[in-house]
């Protein structure tokens, strides 16, 4: 427990502040084309504070598969915008960001 707020270097060098992790929960904030909204920003600010490290989670790649609206999108360029801010909040509290990539597979229409 005496390491718990102690700084963290990963395997590839990457230095976290302390050992307290976010892990990838789908909250299902962002608007439905998957870009962020104040809701969401409000939502990251409060979670990030304190945090090392913290993972987006299920982050659209695949037009294709997605299943569920209001989720974050790495899709094309046109997300980049969404996706920096996000980041960018962690990082004014001082966290580092990760995305949990999410292909649920094809889904068929009938």
């Amino acid at each position: 427990m005496s390491n718990l707020f102690e700084k963290y270097t990963l395997n590839n060098n990457i230095e976290i502040k302390n050992r307290l992790v976010i892990t990838p929960i789908t909250v299902g904030q962002s608007t439905q084309d998957g870009s962020i909204n104040d809701e969401e920003r409000e939502y990251l600010n409060q979670r990030a504070t304190g945090i090392g490290l913290y993972v987006f989670g299920a982050t659209e790649v695949s037009q294709e598969a997605i299943d569920l609206p209001c989720r974050p999108r790495a899709l094309s360029e046109k997300d980049l915008p969404s996706l920096t801010e996000r980041a960018n909040i962690l990082k004014s509290q001082g966290a580092k960001a990760l995305v949990q990539i999410d292909h649920r597979g094809i889904f068929w229409k009938y």
